[in-house]
């Protein structure tokens, strides 16, 4: 079942109209569970992708009886564009687009940047959710944590402030405060310029995404049906060419979605929580290492409601990639937080 086009508008107030966010919305193939259990997830997803990057992973999940919403971040996909771009933007646009829905109370599940993103959420307002899916990462990377795996003139292992400052040089990039997001946008084949980049056709333009996953830092990889996926719901065709629809000035955004130490806060106050991450050698350095080191920082009874999952063979997508790999997990996690599947004592 296709998922159905959702546009909303959020953020209204005297002074302003809001801006328009975008989304996809999957509805449950059947109800398989009590109109009383909690059967919804909102989705996140990461930067310079789109809702689309669920559309692997929702409709499995459909099929077992949950509704899923994906939004396009503002500056992504076909919502509009901020004139800044917070942390806090980010998080604010999330929890008003549940409001827009009429969702005070569901699952969250965020990928790379949209799971820093679901952590600020659900570390602030706890209440709202059931339980938080993260995909590959939890909350903010501790920069310098791993190191950088470059190909071509880049190959070999060398320290991250070093493959930063080769790759843009660009002085204000070396510092251990540049971000992942920074990394993406200086390797990516897609940003290049204020101006959005055209390409002859749809093909074309799948093309550059794979080739900008393939300059990623460390063997990434994404199939072509993957990419496509975002690319389609990413674009749109202009008398010029095909250009993707993302905000060209993303390359701007916040150093740190998390500081430290707001991220240590907002972990130790997440609701039961499932982290599955792709293998260490196929995404971005210091995730896993990252996520360790967290988990190893919160008191013994945090972790407990902290389960974390490691895939090997499995690239930073693993969700588009390989949906059913993690189904089996997911569906036991989201399950077990629901009074509806809980075994009685």
């Amino acid at each position: 079942m296709e998922p159905d086009e959702v546009q909303l508008r959020i953020g209204r107030s005297p002074l302003s109209n809001g801006i328009r966010v975008a989304g996809l919305h999957w509805k449950p193939i059947q109800q398989t569970s009590p109109a009383t259990c909690h059967t919804r997830i909102f989705c996140i997803h990461g930067s310079l992708d789109n809702a689309a990057s669920f559309n692997a992973l929702a409709p499995l999940l459909t099929r077992e009886g949950f509704e899923v919403f994906a939004m396009d971040l503002p500056g992504h996909g076909q919502s509009d564009h901020l004139h800044v771009y917070t942390a806090d933007a980010y998080a604010v646009s999330c929890i008003q687009t549940l409001d827009a829905l009429g969702w005070s109370h569901c699952f969250l599940c965020g990928h790379s940047l949209g799971q820093a993103i679901a952590t600020k959420v659900a570390g602030s307002v706890p209440h709202r959710f059931a339980g938080v899916v993260l995909i590959d990462g939890l909350g903010q990377l501790i920069l310098g944590a791993g190191q950088v795996y470059r190909r071509g003139a880049f190959a070999g292992r060398q320290p991250m402030e070093e493959a930063i400052n080769k790759a843009g040089g660009i002085a204000q990039y070396k510092s251990e405060s540049a971000t992942l997001a920074r990394i993406f946008a200086l390797h990516s084949g897609v940003i290049t310029s204020k101006k959005p980049k055209t390409y002859s056709s749809l093909e074309a333009a799948i093309d550059a995404r794979l080739q900008s996953i393939d300059n990623l830092p460390n063997y990434q990889f994404m199939s072509r049906s993957s990419a496509a996926h975002m690319v389609r719901r990413g674009t749109s065709a202009t008398n010029e060419g095909i250009i993707f629809l993302h905000d060209v000035r993303m390359v701007s955004v916040p150093d740190r979605v998390l500081e430290d130490k707001d991220a240590m806060d907002l972990i130790s106050k997440l609701p039961p929580t499932l982290v599955l991450l792709a293998d260490e050698k196929h995404t971005f350095p210091g995730i896993a290492e990252s996520a360790e080191t967290w988990l190893a920082a919160l008191s013994s009874e945090r972790r407990r409601s902290i389960s974390l999952h490691k895939f090997p063979g499995q690239s930073h997508h693993l969700h588009l990639d390989s949906p059913g790999l993690l189904l089996p997990l997911i569906l036991e996690f989201l399950r077990a937080q629901m009074p509806c599947h809980r075994p009685r004592l």
